[in-house]
């Protein structure tokens, strides 16, 4: 890509106002409230454990954790979420050099410097962020924050057990039939939430699981099992598949407009931390249009945790009205990944389909990482397009705000922000 072509596209994107359609901030506490809060981020633990550290089940608050997690930065540094990291710590904190030992409390001093009751607002205007959609429901009323909350459907936590205890939940609401205790479960799980005062509801999906609505056989056969039956994966998926779209049924009986869907992750049960694995069956993008077809008055916003079948969920989103796309979950937000994912993205969906930006974020510090990447990212992918006589300069900028705003103004505020 020319240079000047990028710098030029560069200028406009930092102009743009965003939306973060997908975050945990919560109004009381939006920047870190501790130097951890920054060093701690959940993204750091996995390159750092698989490198020997033992402190990913535990926040690490004091001082000696702190450095004890840090003696295995050498080994992990060369890591996209470290680059993000320390893009934070310079510009943010103008901490500049290695980050070990020795450097920490220099480090933490600067924090203390900076971390005033304004700083929130300071980063936040900074951003040009206008709205984030809070999935944290003890978010109150608040100018940047607009309220969503998760809801577990389908199960993320895969496994035997797992399956046992979702059949258990629904059974003790003692409908008379499967689909009766589905059905009461689905509306004991929404009752204390306001729908209509949601923005979206948000729902783990695994991408190992099949959406496809059950048959009443199928749903009957698993009902009948014991608790103590070792359910099969394809069991498993018949009760999880029950469950979304008895939670679906009646989040529409509320009035409920839009879903979020965390696609293309399964969590590894059996592993000793717990960890997440990028991974989906050959016919999960299908079994996600039987969602769209069953509910055509819900819009789907699909968030990717993994960079398989990418063009599938693009197709997705090309053939129904309801199916939209939204930036990179944090499994596979790395830049490789997110070029190849954005320029695939632009060559066959319509921008005003596409958001550009999820931070998944905790602090406003995070967030504004994640969204410093999405724009470096898109400025790669657009000038590239430029260069190629795809698009013309002025056609990229309009893509790019149609991306961080307009897009998801419409999409979630119908255009009122």
């Amino acid at each position: 890509m020319s240079s000047r072509t990028r710098w030029n596209i560069m200028v406009e994107i930092e102009k743009l106002h965003a939306v973060d359609v997908h975050s945990h901030l919560v109004a009381q506490k939006l920047s870190a409230q501790k130097l951890s809060d920054v060093l701690g981020y959940h993204m750091l633990h996995y390159p750092l454990s698989s490198v020997g550290w033992k402190g990913a089940q535990k926040q690490a608050d004091d001082q000696e954790s702190l450095e004890g997690m840090l003696s295995y930065l050498p080994r992990a540094s060369n890591t996209a979420f470290f680059s993000y990291l320390r893009r934070i710590l310079a510009e943010l904190y103008n901490f500049k050099g290695d980050l070990d030992a020795d450097t920490l409390p220099r480090l933490a001093e600067l924090f203390n410097q900076v971390s005033t009751r304004d700083r929130a607002g300071e980063i936040v205007r900074q951003m040009r962020l206008v709205r984030s959609i809070s999935m944290n429901e003890r978010s109150k009323d608040n100018e940047l924050l607009a309220k969503a909350c998760e809801a577990e459907t389908f199960s993320f936590r895969e496994g035997p057990q797992n399956a046992a205890r979702m059949i258990e939940d629904a059974r003790r609401t003692k409908g008379g039939s499967p689909q009766e205790s589905l059905k009461l479960w689905a509306r004991q799980r929404l009752e204390k939430i306001d729908v209509l005062s949601l923005v979206t509801l948000g729902s783990w999906i695994s991408g190992w699981a099949d959406c496809r609505k059950p048959t009443p056989a199928a749903l009957r056969a698993v009902f009948k099992r014991s608790a103590k039956h070792e359910f099969t994966p394809d069991e498993e998926s018949v009760i999880g598949s029950a469950r979304l779209h008895a939670l679906l049924d009646e989040y529409v009986r509320r009035g409920g407009k839009h879903m979020q869907i965390i696609y293309g992750m399964q969590y590894l049960g059996t592993h000793p931390n717990g960890w997440h694995v990028g991974r989906t069956r050959d016919t999960m993008p299908s079994s996600l249009a039987f969602l769209a077809m069953e509910h055509p008055e819900v819009h789907f916003t699909i968030l990717s945790g993994s960079d398989s079948k990418l063009q599938e969920l693009n197709t997705l989103a090309l053939s129904f009205p309801n199916v939209s796309l939204a930036g990179a979950w944090w499994n596979n937000f790395y830049p490789a990944t997110l070029r190849q994912m954005w320029r695939l993205r632009l060559e066959m969906v319509p921008a005003a389909k596409l958001s550009a930006f999820i931070s998944d974020a905790y602090c406003v510090e995070w967030c504004y990482a994640r969204l410093r990447e999405t724009k470096d990212v898109l400025a790669d992918v657009l000038s590239d397009m430029v260069e190629e006589g795809y698009y013309s300069l002025s056609q990229a900028v309009e893509i790019a705000k149609r991306l961080f705003f307009d897009t998801p103004n419409e999409l979630y505020f119908g255009g009122s922000l």
